[in-house]
């Protein structure tokens, strides 16, 4: 989504920062002009703009009630739908208060699209996450696997001494391999961003595990907890994975 944020305070600097980490296009603008935004931008990565150019060729614009006086001058500004949009016209003309009260009154409503937006990306990346680690456990690649763990990874196996660390984690999923062919579904009940970096994914699981051994096909539902991190490269890991067998009626 293409966004643009007028004003520079704690709030619109934020949002661009964080708008730009999950994908979207913002643009950053004050009543002051492009000169005074120009460090700010550039620390969170966005564009410096003026404030009618951060009106244009956008989805969604974002006004900081400070700024409303002053942009009035510039742009004039509506309530359209459930967001505050800002839109360049003939007659700029607006009464301040009635532009304060739209900013004002559009704050919860934007503050609501705004975490929408971040929780739907994080919840995809989350479930692209977990999708890796599915095609990892079916093609029985351990290094495919441990590509999909953080650095400090912690694993809990019914019936097996806890997996603590890369190495731990990764002679686990050796040894799995070597005696089981997995053919699993997940399916994800719940994510839960606890913060910026952390989150919990809750799934059920169906399908079946075949012995190597003997042939043997067995079933394979489970109910799993992920926990994931994410990296200095903003990529959602799985940090903490604990499983258990599901019983019929849960």
């Amino acid at each position: 989504m293409r966004i643009g944020i007028i004003g520079t305070g704690q709030v619109g600097s934020t949002l661009a920062r964080k708008l730009g980490q999950v994908g979207h296009t913002a643009k950053l603008a004050n009543s002051r002009g492009t000169a005074s935004v120009s460090a700010i931008a550039s620390e969170v990565g966005t564009a410096a703009v003026s404030v009618a150019d951060a009106a244009k060729d956008v989805e969604v614009v974002r006004l900081d009630s400070r700024d409303a006086r002053r942009a009035s001058s510039q742009v004039s500004v509506r309530a359209t739908g459930r967001i505050l949009t800002l839109h360049r016209t003939k007659n700029l003309a607006m009464n301040s208060k009635r532009v304060i009260r739209l900013a004002i009154l559009s704050a919860f409503i934007w503050t609501n699209l705004v975490g929408a937006l971040v929780r739907a990306d994080t919840n995809a990346d989350i479930a692209a996450a977990l999708m890796l680690y599915e095609q990892a456990l079916g093609s029985g690649d351990v290094n495919a696997m441990m590509r999909t763990f953080a650095d400090n990874p912690v694993v809990l196996l019914p019936g097996k001494p806890t997996a603590v660390g890369r190495e731990a984690v990764r002679s686990s999923y050796e040894e799995q391999f070597l005696a089981i062919r997995f053919s699993i579904t997940f399916k994800i009940d719940e994510v839960q961003e606890l913060s910026e970096n952390w989150a919990f994914a809750r799934t059920h699981s169906d399908g079946s595990k075949v012995v190597r051994a003997t042939g043997a096909t067995l079933p394979g539902g489970n109910q799993e907890l992920f926990i994931l991190s994410r990296n200095e490269a903003g990529v959602w890991k799985i940090a903490r994975y604990a499983f258990s067998v599901a019983r019929s009626g849960n």
